[in-house]
């Protein structure tokens, strides 16, 4: 299997329960939305302070954030793989919670941002069920950690080429959670 196809799978799988996920709770006949981006506050660790909420419910009862936690997980060997002149060790996938390894430090991530969180919202399809769009990104030296939400992923791949383009040559993809099913 190649890293396009571990990647796809990847964000299929995480997304078809994201999309079921969010079909139910538009079926349950509160009031809500899909997707909805919030400004954190100024102790927030997140990038540029910014998160994109799974689901929000706003009726009489009140606001109810609800972030789902998929409860499939994929499980994959090992493998590496090279792109350009990086190379890529898969650990593990979980669509919502890829973690970035590398040695270094983080490169400027606001271009890359700017299209795959859209902050402003400049790719906005209103008819679109999902946005196609990351949920956070968490920076550190060596450490970049996002939530690719319903992005595709080509966001990911584009996030390698961005480490590559800063003198990254190697990076190993992991998750913090243990998947426990095959799929």
């Amino acid at each position: 299997m190649s890293l396009d196809e571990i990647l796809s799978r990847a964000r299929d799988h995480y997304v078809e329960q994201l999309t079921a996920f969010v079909r139910e709770l538009r079926a349950n006949g509160k009031r809500g939305g899909a997707e909805v981006k919030l400004q954190l506050s100024e102790d927030s660790p997140l990038f540029q302070r910014l998160y994109c909420l799974d689901y929000i419910e706003n009726d009489a009862e009140g606001v109810r954030p609800i972030d789902m936690l998929p409860d499939r997980l994929l499980r994959f060997d090992p493998a590496s793989f090279k792109r350009r002149a990086v190379t890529i060790h898969v650990e593990s996938i979980c669509w919502d919670d890829v973690q970035l390894s590398f040695d270094g430090t983080t490169p400027n991530l606001d271009a890359w941002f700017g299209v795959w969180f859209d902050p402003e919202e400049k790719n906005f399809d209103a008819t679109a069920e999902l946005s196609g769009r990351i949920h956070s990104l968490g920076t550190g030296n060596g450490l970049i950690t996002v939530d690719f939400g319903s992005a595709p992923a080509q966001a990911l791949l584009e996030l390698i080429d961005v480490l590559g383009a800063a003198g990254v040559r190697e990076i190993v993809l992991r998750t913090s959670r243990q998947p426990e099913s095959s799929s």
